[in-house]
C-alpha cells in the first residue's frame, strides 16, 4: 500500500500565539540512539507509518538522523522529554534551504495525549522564531488524523 504524505509549513512570524512548553525539554543528544530508537519503534508500531521495522532498524535510523541524513541537526530546536529516565517523546529538527525541517517527532504510546509533542513543538517554534528562522516544514502521512489535528492546532498550514 502506498502512503501519501502531505507537506505542512509553519511561518515563524506567527509564533507569538504559542504557549511556552509545560515540560522540561532535554538535549536530543542526552539519550543514547538505542533509547531514542526504542521510543521511535514504540510510537510507530501498529500505526499508519509502521512498515515492519525492527528495533535495530529504528536505532540505525536515529544514528543516521544524528549523522545528518536529513541535514545538520539544529540542537537548540530539537529535544526530548524523559519520564523516569525513559524517552517519552522526541523531536529532531534539521537545517533546510527554506529554514528548518522536522524529520521526526514522536511520542511513546503510554505517554500520548499528555501534551508532550505539543510542548516539544511549541519550544521549537518559539526558539526558531527567536533565532530568525523564516519557516519550519514537516511531512505528515495522509490519514494520520491525530498528527494533522496537532499540527493545524499550532498553526501549521498546507
Amino acid at each position: 500500500m502506498t502512503k501519501m504524505k502531505k507537506q505542512l509549513f509553519y511561518d515563524l512570524k506567527d509564533y507569538s500565539v504559542l504557549m511556552p512548553p509545560s515540560v522540561l525539554i532535554r538535549s536530543i543528544n542526552a539519550p543514547s540512539a538505542a533509547a531514542i530508537g526504542e521510543a521511535l519503534l514504540d510510537s510507530y508500531r501498529d500505526e499508519i507509518d509502521y512498515e515492519g521495522e525492527t528495533l535495530q532498524q529504528a536505532i540505525e535510523e536515529i544514528q543516521a538522523v544524528r549523522g545528518g541524513c536529513y541535514g545538520p541537526i539544529i540542537q537548540e530546536l530539537s529535544g526530548c522529554v524523559l519520564i523516569s529516565e525513559q524517552v517519552a517523546a522526541a523531536l529532531f529538527v534539521t537545517a533546510s534551504p527554506s529554514g528548518c525541517f522536522i524529520p521526526y517527532i514522536f511520542t511513546r504510546k503510554t505517554y500520548r495525549r499528555q501534551g508532550l509533542a505539543k510542548s516539544l513543538l511549541s519550544h521549537c517554534l518559539i526558539q526558531a522564531a527567536a533565532s530568525g528562522y523564516p519557516q519550519i516544514s514537516l511531512y505528515v502521512t495522509v490519514g494520520h488524523d491525530s498528527a494533522h489535528k496537532l499540527y493545524y492546532s499550532l498553526g501549521f498550514h498546507d
